[in-house]
């Protein structure tokens, strides 16, 4: 029965683009750290301000980053760590996306199978 899921295509197709999401967001939180496109304070200037809450799009920049790479939870080992280890969890982070976008294409497959065999009423 698991072998027509294994041939469809649609789980490898999402597994590399997994892997391409991962990446992708690796390359956009690395220019945000880098460049800091929002123009984000320092913390002793964010000391002086008082509150300060992070740019709307950076909120949204985040929750998408652990909506689409379940992975990133695993930031929370890296922290306080230096820049190679957080380069290191990324590529990590991104090559967990592969796996997990497969077993969302074998599930997805696998509806689109049940759905193709249930008979017009």
């Amino acid at each position: 029965m698991l072998m027509p899921l294994i041939a469809s295509r649609l789980p490898r197709r999402l597994a590399v683009i997994g892997i391409i999401v991962g990446f992708g967001f690796m390359a956009t939180s690395w220019y945000v750290y880098k460049y800091d496109p929002f123009h984000l304070p320092t913390w002793q200037e964010a000391e002086k301000i008082g509150s300060f809450s992070k740019p709307p799009l950076l909120n949204l920049f985040e929750d998408l980053t652990f909506f689409f790479c379940p992975g990133s939870f695993l930031f929370f080992f890296t922290m306080d760590m230096s820049d190679t280890a957080n380069y290191v969890m990324w590529v990590v982070v991104a090559l967990i996306n592969g796996p997990v976008y497969y077993c969302v294409g074998l599930i997805l497959a696998a509806l689109m199978k049940r759905r193709s065999q249930v008979p017009i009423r």
